[in-house]
């Protein structure tokens, strides 16, 4: 089953500017992302049911202080996730991609 939600966590306020996520072929999964000016360190993204398979979230924010920082993870459903190189510049360690996940991206 897939994650209900996308969170983004951040150490500090941010906004975000870009956020995409696609399957493992690249194909773009639509969830209405729209960008604000929304500055806060927790960010929640609603989300359509999707298949089993491999995801990346890449994401592009904005802190306070005007510091751009971009980074991106992997997530599963329904198998397990081939390591992915991931860049996480100003977000907690724990940051998943949903309640459902636990701190490696797997679903529960």
């Amino acid at each position: 089953m897939s994650p209900p939600n996308l969170v983004l966590t951040f150490e500090k306020p941010a906004m975000v500017m870009n956020l995409t996520l696609t399957d493992d072929k690249g194909k773009a999964i639509d969830f209405n992302f729209k960008a604000s000016n929304d500055t806060k360190v927790t960010h929640q993204y609603k989300l359509p049911p999707f298949g089993n398979g491999l995801y990346t979230v890449n994401w592009t924010a904005m802190g306070t202080d005007g510091h751009n920082m971009k980074g991106a993870f992997t997530f599963s459903v329904g198998a397990e996730a081939k390591p992915a190189a991931q860049n996480h510049e100003g977000m907690k360690e724990h940051d998943h991609a949903g309640k459902d996940m636990d701190h490696s991206g797997h679903t529960k």
